[in-house]
């Protein structure tokens, strides 16, 4: 199992996903690759969790966002009409 920080460094959002299969890791970091290929941009990034991660980056000013990966997925979507594959 795997736990994951996605950064919204654009807009200074955090999500943590704990206990992720190792399949579902790989399908967020890759959806998360295409989103900003599309956009050719680079704000978003996932890294892994460690003790204190998630505090550091609130105390950086960054907020935490329980829904940030669904919204985004669901953001890309309407924007390039291009389907991603949300959980599996």
């Amino acid at each position: 199992m795997r736990n994951i920080l996605l950064k919204d460094n654009k807009n200074g959002l955090f999500q943590e996903m704990m206990f992720l299969r190792d399949d579902t890791e790989l399908l967020i970091c890759e959806n998360i690759n295409k989103i900003n290929r599309k956009d050719e941009s680079k704000y978003l990034n996932i890294e892994t969790i460690s003790d204190g991660i998630s505090e550091y980056w609130e105390k950086q000013g960054y907020k935490r966002d329980m829904g940030l990966y669904n919204r985004l997925i669901l953001e890309h979507i309407n924007k390039h009409n291009e389907l991603l594959e949300m959980w599996r």
